[in-house]
């Protein structure tokens, strides 16, 4: 820790007691320290509250530093005297820790800040000296050339940010100076700046170069310095954020190609690219594809029409998708799900057409098959032939036509009665039947209907179908008749379809342990990358450099898994697995908290965002799913809208007790006939030409989850006037709570003395993270273990006040693991929390069923894993 001595001095000067004790605390934090005597010397800003203001605003309006007034009133005449009387800044009640130090960057205190490099090029003269001199007081770190000859090795040696240049250099004027360091190459990130004599050697400078006119005051000078400095720093910044985006989209790429079958041709259909994906299906070396078109790999299954009909729609531009069979080299059919989608160039002009497929040949067998099964059982039943029967209710005598005796395997004209027909029923269960409902219809007249197995004469099981009614004279059963049908082909039929059902249940538990499966591996390495970004977040400070690179980091993986979690979202709903948890949610809470992460894509495209959501406004809807339907919705409207648009939320109470909320956006709009298209998965409308990134089933997700959680969705819009996202959901009048989102994690760790936590994990990275936050809470012990056996025996020696498990591990899983730790007595008091990548319900339920005591999912969330181990550490002590 760095000598507080040597940190930014701030004033305070605050009549409230518990702010004043909460000011040096906050200032520490961020390396700063809390003066009482706001007339001392070397302060960097005064902070002062409204109540003690007036007795100090004659001081303000003599000093230098910038005063910033707290708890200020929301009265404009006010501010505006306490601005004419020396304030520099406000910050409104309730005064937080965020809006303190927002306000102090604001005012130019930024400790730790490496400062931006200045070369000044010119004579070693008065005014020089005095530039000089004016910029290392505003901060500038200044390196100074006098001779042309060695500036630009001093720009590369120095890596500057910004070189002024000044006339009077030997051999060359400062115009010359600025042309020769524009037409470099390897200087083009630097700004330049002239100070030029007079006004005519303005015109010969370089286009777009600034300048200065001698003479310069120190205040312009700086403030000219310091703004192209901050114009190279987020220059230098966008390089490398552009760096990271390139290499995460390679990462996708390889992943695509690991999972697809990919191929790109040119405007004339002629294969440019093929995957190893695609030459080892099509059994073609990438040389015998490369320059063939697509023809090579036809199969003859689909008539011209079918391929007329893709080229017109992917020479329109359009999208193409459907299933094609295509053939190997040996002469093998295989099947593919295709997508073809048109590349344009900049003039509009389709350029490349790129094919994505999958195979599906597995698939289309089955289907193919299914298919040959159901025409069987079709044909079965255009050839069923149905019999007659009749009972004489007087003599019992039987009447069967011709097919009714086939049907029993008899020959015709044979013998019959109740009793022999009766006994071909199969069973003694179907021969009651048939007997109660004849008995049934001959006493009441009730109707005849069943259907049950019979064996035939030469021992022949087959299925039938009887139906029959009462015939009546004067009110009494006379005569029963009806009619049989052999409906042992629907029989086999039923059961075949069941059959289909049940694999189609075994397919859709396949498809929930793969979503399972998919959950855990994806989710896991994700863990280490955005754990170990948390802590870094937490250790760099604010000020630095790194601290924005390690914020990228965490946003592009927060992208990243966000990605994964669409797809698995939308692999859940369309399977009907998706678990909702619906709360009480304030909708001001989760607003702010999406417009933090949309900020920065509005800002680079310098869209405004305005809010107009009432403090008190709730729903009754999942607090995760509801953050993802806004994100959704208002990254759309950002990256659809014009440059320089405006983007608003409002939110209203609606009808029958819903709140609705909009989405606004002021981008080209929609034209109605093409509006249905909009959420429907990976519909763009046209977008997918464009420059604009995206998939096409953000809309899809929203709809779904919109409609899972009771409420509906939908659009407003018209070619020119903008477009209006709305949905309305369930309002909640319960009391909203403060989620404590945005404290920081590791600042405030609760003193937790002498406890012992044992964390058994195979994978080292997850033993690294945790071991990495466990160093920062005093008090606590933690062992771990890569090995369950290991972690028992360390449980059995250590007698641990609470247990992580990770539920995949080998060869005794955490099921397994915490059913030997509960068969200890001297464990089985002990708190015991599962760690798992997999999120699905149906892991959800096993762990409560097993008997853990709390869940925590990777990635983890730093303050929810700190959160959940310290309820558990406290219960632990409580109980003890």
């Amino acid at each position: 820790m760095p000598d507080s001595a040597h940190f930014p001095r701030v004033g305070v000067a605050v009549a409230d007691d518990a702010l004043r004790t909460q000011l040096p605390r906050w200032l520490f934090d961020e390396r700063m320290r809390a003066v009482d005597d706001v007339d001392a010397a070397d302060l960097t800003a005064v902070l002062v509250d409204a109540a003690t203001w007036p007795a100090l605003r004659d001081s303000a309006a003599h000093r230098r530093v910038p005063w910033i007034v707290l708890g200020a009133a929301e009265d404009w005449q006010w501010r505006l005297q306490a601005l004419r009387d020396g304030a520099r800044l406000f910050v409104g009640a309730p005064v937080t820790r965020d809006g303190v130090l927002r306000a102090l960057r604001a005012a130019g205190v930024e400790p730790g800040a490496i400062p931006p490099k200045v070369l000044l090029a010119g004579p070693d003269d008065t005014a020089g000296r005095v530039h000089a001199a004016a910029l290392r007081a505003a901060g500038f770190d200044v390196h100074e050339v006098r001779e042309p000859p060695v500036l630009c090795a001093a720009i590369a040696r120095a890596e500057v940010d910004v070189v002024v240049v000044r006339e009077g250099l030997p051999g060359a004027s400062a115009t010359d100076l600025m042309h020769l360091l524009r037409a470099d190459a390897a200087h083009d990130g630097v700004m330049l700046l002239a100070i030029v004599g007079g006004p005519q050697q303005m015109h010969s400078l370089p286009a777009g170069a600034s300048v200065l006119l001698e003479p310069v005051d120190a205040p312009a000078l700086c403030a000219a310095v310091g703004d192209r400095a901050l114009r190279r720093r987020r220059w230098v910044a966008a390089g490398a954020a552009l760096q990271r985006m390139l290499a995460m989209h390679e990462q996708e790429r390889c992943a695509l190609d690991a999972h697809a079958l990919v191929s790109v041709t040119d405007a004339q259909g002629r294969i440019v690219y093929a995957n190893d994906h695609f030459c080892t299906t099509s059994g073609y070396t990438r040389d015998e594809l490369v320059g063939r078109n697509h023809r090579i790999v036809k199969s003859g299954v689909h008539p011209p029409d079918f391929y007329a009909e893709m080229w017109r729609t992917i020479s329109a531009g359009h999208v193409w998708q459907g299933e094609l069979c295509n053939r190997r080299k040996d002469g093998q059919r295989y099947w593919v799900t295709t997508t073809i989608m048109p590349i344009r160039a900049d003039d509009g002009r389709t350029r490349q057409y790129l094919s994505i497929r999958t195979e599906i040949t597995a698939q289309k067998q089955a289907q193919f098959a299914l298919a040959q099964q159901l025409e069987r059982l079709e044909q079965m039943s255009r050839l069923a032939r149905v019999g007659s029967w009749a009972l004489d209710a007087d003599t019992q005598r039987v009447h069967w036509s011709d097919e009714t005796y086939r049907i029993h395997g008899l020959a015709i004209g044979s013998e019959i009665d109740l009793d022999r027909a009766i006994a071909h029923y199969d069973g003694n269960d179907a021969r009651q039947i048939v007997r109660s409902s004849v008995q049934a219809a001959l006493r009441d007249g009730q109707p005849i209907e069943f259907e049950l197995p019979l064996r035939t004469a030469d021992g022949e099981r087959r299925w039938v179908r009887v139906i029959g009614k009462a015939e009546r004279e004067n009110g009494r059963v006379v005569r029963l008749s009806g009619a049989i049908q052999d409906v042992t082909a629907f029989k086999q039929a039923a059961l075949a379809l069941q059959a289909a059902r049940d694999e189609a249940d075994r397919a859709n538990q396949a498809k929930s342990e793969f979503l399972s499966m998919m959950s855990h591996e994806l989710r896991t390495p994700m863990n280490a990358v955005l754990g170990f970004g948390q802590l870094l977040e937490l250790d760099i400070p604010v000020a630095s450099p790194s601290h924005a690179h390690v914020q990228e980091i965490l946003r592009g993986g927060r992208h990243l898994l966000a990605l994964i979690d669409d797809v698995l979202d939308l692999a859940r709903i369309d399977s009907g697995r998706l678990v909702l948890s619906p709360e009480h949610v304030g909708l001001s809470e989760i607003v702010h908290d999406v417009l933090r992460l949309a900020q920065p894509l509005a800002a680079r495209r310098h869209i405004g965002l305005r809010v107009d959501v009432d403090d008190t406004l709730a729903v009754h809807a999942d607090r995760l799913r509801l953050r993802q339907v806004l994100m959704n919705l208002l990254s759309n409207a950002i990256k659809y809208n014009v440059e320089g648009g405006r983007v608003g939320i409002h939110a209203r109470r609606g009808e029958a007790g819903h709140v609705r909320v909009e989405v606004t956006d002021t981008g080209p709009g929609i034209p109605p006939d093409r509006q249905g298209e909009l959420f429907q998965p990976f519909q763009r409308l046209g977008a997918e030409r464009g420059p604009i990134e995206g998939t096409g089933i953000g809309l899809a997700i929203v709809r779904r989850l919109v409609e899972h959680m009771h409420g509906r969705v939908g659009v407003d819009s018209a070619p020119g006037r903008g477009s209006t996202f709305w949905f309305e959901l369930p309002g909640s009048d319960e009391a909203t709570s403060d989620s404590g989102w945005g404290h920081s994690a590791l600042a405030t760790l609760p003193s937790m003395p002498d406890r012992r936590v044992l964390y058994v994990d195979d994978n080292p990275s997850n033993l690294r993270l945790v071991e990495k936050i466990f160093e920062r809470w005093p008090g606590i012990a933690l062992l771990t273990a890569q090995d369950p056996g290991v972690g028992l025996e360390l449980a059995l020696a250590h007698l641990p006040d609470l247990i992580l498990l990770d539920l995949q591990m080998a060869p005794l899983n955490g099921f397994k693991l915490l059913a030997r730790v509960r068969q200890e007595p001297g464990l089985r008091a002990v708190p015991v929390i599962a760690i798992t990548a997999d999120a699905m319900r149906r892991t959800v339920e096993q762990v409560r069923e097993a008997g853990f005591d709390a869940m925590l999912t990777k990635p983890f969330d730093v303050r929810a894993f700190i959160a959940t181990v310290e309820r558990a550490l406290r219960r632990e002590g409580d109980t003890a």
